[in-house]
């Protein structure tokens, strides 16, 4: 029954508010579905000077008719959420006939609006409550450390294992760290959103994240997965390898190099050369992580430029990139042999220079030298030798693609026989002999696993790379 003439509006503000106050109370409870409903019942019957409000959920598996579910003569409105009915509001008069008006009625109607969406939003959050549950259980069986964050840093879920790796409270482990985070944004934004990865260095640590987008996880922000690799130990092992190497050639009398590879722009790169690089040195200590943008490679007994020209050999120029390549050596009887780990004094190359083909010039005349020079050296690594002694001891201590030299030096020392030198250090080595004498192969010389090539002066520059290009790049004469 409805009357018109209800006495209750002049009170109602403040019973509205101390409804609301209540309809936000209820949110402490949300984790509870039973209890979230209590507290909303009671803000219901705050509201509206009641003595008794109850909310009925729709179960899933609900068989009848509503009429089953209330009492006759209450009044019932239904809980409408995203078109879908989750239940209804019923109302209980305190005696046999309750009289409402119509403000009462609108102020019933929208309330149970209301309560309609806080439902909704309570049934969503306990899904993701399950949701949740069966990650972490997931998330609990992985071999690795590995969490699920907000874009704000804000973990969601953390295993056993990531919670030992970052030093952090499994049951509340708050936020990422400061680094952590500040790396993962920064890789994001280069990244977009693919899977990517990215190294961070803590004190006493070293770890790779990989990190890949995933759905929400009852949050606005974008949620990400991050699976932790601890590189602290593999770092340690390098180290150690490292040191054992220097005193073991420092007892030889024996010289030691250290490469060290870096790559700021896509240090992930390094990682997957690391399999590689390790095969090639033979040991698993030899070959490692270094800093968070840098492997180290040890090369016991060998000097630099022999360490430098079996990289060349390893390492494909498409693999370089934006890598640089840092080189220090101990001495033949260092000693200090422990300074072999330090990163001052290291001499820097840019990988892709590094591997490409290495020319020796040997000329008497400096101002030849410069002028080849200045010729080769935008696509080659170029070395220059005015004297015979200097050109034997560059051979000596590295490997060279080409050697351009005079075939009838001034010095009285025969360009010939140098060259047959330098073939004996590098057997597939290409000699150029520059002279006064028509262009073409010296078919008149053997023993040379390629035929030299006669460059006639003076030199046509255009001519003279045309034919360095064709031959370092494999198509030039073989005898």
């Amino acid at each position: 029954m409805i009357d018109h003439r209800s006495n209750a509006v002049g009170h109602r503000s403040g019973s509205v508010e101390r409804a609301l106050r209540r309809f936000g109370a209820a949110f402490a409870h949300i984790g509870s579905l039973d209890r979230f409903t209590e507290a909303l019942e009671k803000a219901m019957s705050e509201a509206m000077f009641l003595r008794e409000a109850v909310i009925h959920l729709a179960a899933e598996d609900q068989s009848g008719t509503a009429k089953d579910c209330f009492s006759s003569g209450s009044l019932v409105l239904p809980l409408l959420g995203n078109q879908v009915a989750r239940g209804a509001v019923e109302v209980r008069s305190p005696g046999a006939r309750r009289p409402y008006g119509p403000d009462e009625l609108r102020l019933l109607s929208s309330l149970t609006s209301f309560c309609a969406s806080l439902v909704e939003h309570a049934l969503k959050h306990a899904e993701q409550g399950r949701d949740l549950a069966i990650l972490r259980y997931i998330f609990d069986q992985l071999p690795v450390p590995v969490l699920a964050c907000s874009e704000s840093g804000r973990i969601l879920i953390l295993n056993a294992r990531g919670a030992a790796c970052l030093r952090l409270s499994k049951s509340e482990p708050g936020y990422l760290g400061s680094e952590i985070h500040s790396r993962m944004l920064a890789a994001c934004e280069k990244n977009g959103a693919s899977s990517f990865g990215f190294f961070v260095a803590l004190p006493g640590q070293l770890m790779k994240a990989t990190v890949s987008p995933c759905p929400p996880l009852g949050t606005m922000e974008r949620v990400y997965c991050m699976t932790i690799m601890d590189l602290t130990q593999e770092r340690e092992r390098l180290r150690q390898g490292l040191f054992r190497e220097a005193f073991r050639c420092r007892w030889l009398n024996k010289p030691l190099t250290r490469i060290t590879l870096r790559n700021s722009e896509n240090p992930m790169a390094l990682i997957e050369m690391l399999p590689l690089l390790r095969h090639r040195l033979g040991s698993d200590d030899r070959a490692g992580p270094w800093e968070e943008d840098a492997l180290a490679l040890a090369f016991p007994e060998i000097t630099k430029w022999q360490a430098l020209t079996n990289l060349r050999e390893w390492l494909r120029t498409d693999q370089s990139g934006e890598m640089t390549v840092g080189v220090a050596m101990m001495e033949a009887g260092s000693d200090h042999p422990e300074e072999i780990g330090e990163s001052d004094g290291e001499e820097i190359f840019r990988l892709k220079e590094m591997l490409r083909p290495a020319i020796l010039l040997h000329d008497e005349n400096p101002e030849v030298n410069d002028a080849l020079e200045y010729a080769l050296r935008g696509d080659f690594q170029v070395v220059k030798s005015h004297c015979s002694a200097a050109t034997l001891g560059h051979l000596a201590e590295r490997r060279f693609d080409g050697l351009i030299i005079e075939r009838y030096p001034r010095d009285g020392v025969s360009g010939v026989d140098l060259a047959r030198r330098a073939a004996e250090f590098n057997p597939g080595i290409q000699v150029f002999f520059t002279g006064a004498f028509a262009e073409g192969t010296c078919s008149d010389l053997k023993n040379f696993e390629r035929l030299p090539v006669a460059i006639p002066k003076p030199f046509r520059v255009d001519r003279l790379l045309a034919l360095v290009r064709e031959c370092l790049d494999g198509r030039g004469p073989v005898s």
